[in-house]
């Protein structure tokens, strides 16, 4: 199916700009009801590239014409430099990736380094602790012994 407009207008007012524009629009998805003059100009096959899922594809439309060679030349081309594109961007995400794991490793270590220290802390902290109850206990022995042979508790 194709549209064509000729001419340039204002919709809301109607006024026309030029009568020297021409703006086909062919939907890609109706190239079966393309007429004989659709055919003779060749639009179907143009549709047909522009709908090509495959290079094979193109490279078989290309044959027939040679227009449409040198315009998938340039698809191609384009393509081509998409992919580079595609890859520079590829690395450089790669690249951001990398770089935020390894500030997120170094910020794991420095965590795990605190996290080490603490328990080293801890481990300190329990050993006067259990120190602590050493001593009481034994001072627990001693009172009792203390009462147990007549002495008074204070």
């Amino acid at each position: 199916m194709i549209l064509i407009f000729t001419f340039l207008a204002n919709v809301k007012t109607g006024q026309i700009y030029s009568d020297n524009v021409t703006l086909c629009v062919v939907d890609l998805n109706k190239t079966e009801l393309a007429t004989d003059e659709d055919k003779k100009y060749g639009i179907d096959k143009w549709a047909k590239l522009f709908k090509a899922k495959t290079w094979e594809a193109v490279k078989m439309l290309a044959e027939e014409d040679v227009y449409i060679n040198e315009a998938s030349k340039t698809i191609y081309e384009l393509c081509a430099d998409f992919e580079v594109k595609k890859r520079c961007w590829e690395r450089e995400e790669f690249e951001d990736y990398a770089e935020r794991l390894a500030e997120s490793e170094a910020r794991l270590a420095e965590s795990e380094a605190k996290l080490a220290e603490s328990e080293a802390r801890l481990a300190e902290s329990e050993a006067r602790l259990a120190q602590k109850d050493t001593v009481l206990e034994q001072a627990e022995k001693y009172r009792k012994w203390a009462l147990a042979h007549g002495y008074k508790e204070d």
